[in-house]
């Protein structure tokens, strides 16, 4: 699965339902607010930046500081590791649940692009950097056109 955006509606999915569920699982003691309150963040940090991918826009400047609401690499890959357990095991437990399915194999996705080099970060970066370069040429080559028509 290479569909950016459908990764980024995934990864932006798995935060809102967190988002959403972890009040019921704290107030049932299933999960502390600690725990809650990593698992957000990381799993903010993870949606940020795939929706930054899927735009071919620079990662937010905090994305790598979870002292400012982002996450280590090491957390993202625990966290979509464990995301991806959770939605392969309940895709595995309704088969004929194809969406179910869709987001289980889209959670793989993002967890395969989070531990592989180049990364989707990178090769969106990468993007970025030559579509910059190839404008700064374009633009140069006019500049220089105009002058020799003068």
């Amino acid at each position: 699965m290479h569909d950016r955006p459908a990764l980024a509606a995934v990864a932006a999915y798995l935060h809102q339902q967190r988002v959403i569920g972890y009040p019921d699982l704290i107030a049932a003691g299933k999960i502390s607010q600690a725990a809650a309150d990593r698992t957000l963040r990381i799993s903010n940090a993870i949606a940020a930046d795939w929706a930054a991918i899927a735009a071919i826009e620079p990662a937010p400047d905090w994305i790598a500081d979870p002292d400012r609401g982002g996450a280590f690499k090491r957390e993202r890959v625990e966290t979509l590791g464990a995301m991806a357990i959770r939605t392969r095991t309940a895709a595995d437990e309704a088969p004929e649940d194809e969406r179910l399915r869709d987001i289980a194999d889209c959670v793989d996705a993002l967890l395969w692009w989070e531990d592989r080099h180049p990364s989707a970060r990178w090769l969106a970066d990468m993007t970025i950097e030559l579509r910059a370069r190839a404008a700064a040429d374009r633009a140069s080559r006019s500049t220089a056109s105009l002058g020799a028509a003068a």
